[in-house]
């Protein structure tokens, strides 16, 4: 049997770890105390020690849960590292603007339109090379990225 990290049972150990209060988190997490309480019992059951020493209401890590708590907050920053890099979330983390011109277009024209972005410290010019073609096909190229190596 292949041994898998329920990742729902760590990230409610994370939440509670962060709180320090079992009732307060089941109330922000909108669960029952018994509900969370049996999570992070598993938890402890699946990693064989336990994560929490109880001080009368307040939780307290063990040195395993210090650790483990260390491992959830890498594994929740990635996991929001990850959806800001597949949804756009973060500009000033990535994306591309790719401006295509035709000859025709007056150059003053064209960098009093781009001056604002490329103003900005964190846009970086990339030269791109020249495309022969009239509109349409250089719209198609900008589209699809063809030619911006």
């Amino acid at each position: 049997m292949i041994n898998r990290l329920n990742y729902h049972h760590l990230y409610y150990f994370w939440r509670v770890a962060a709180e320090g209060h079992l009732t307060r988190t089941a109330e922000r997490l909108h669960i029952s105390q018994s509900a969370l309480s049996a999570q992070i019992r598993q938890l402890e059951e699946q990693l064989g020690t336990p994560l929490f020493l109880r001080e009368g209401k307040k939780l307290l890590l063990t040195e395993t849960g210090a650790s483990v708590l260390r491992y959830a907050e890498a594994i929740f920053a990635l996991g929001n590292e990850l959806l800001s890099a597949t949804t756009g979330r973060d500009a000033a983390h990535g994306g591309q603007l790719r401006i295509g011109s035709v000859s025709t277009l007056s150059r003053n024209f064209l960098e009093n339109f781009v001056h604002p972005v490329l103003s900005k410290p964190e846009v970086k010019l990339i030269p791109g090379g020249r495309w022969a073609g009239g509109t349409a096909q250089q719209a198609q190229r900008l589209r699809t990225g063809c030619g911006t190596e």
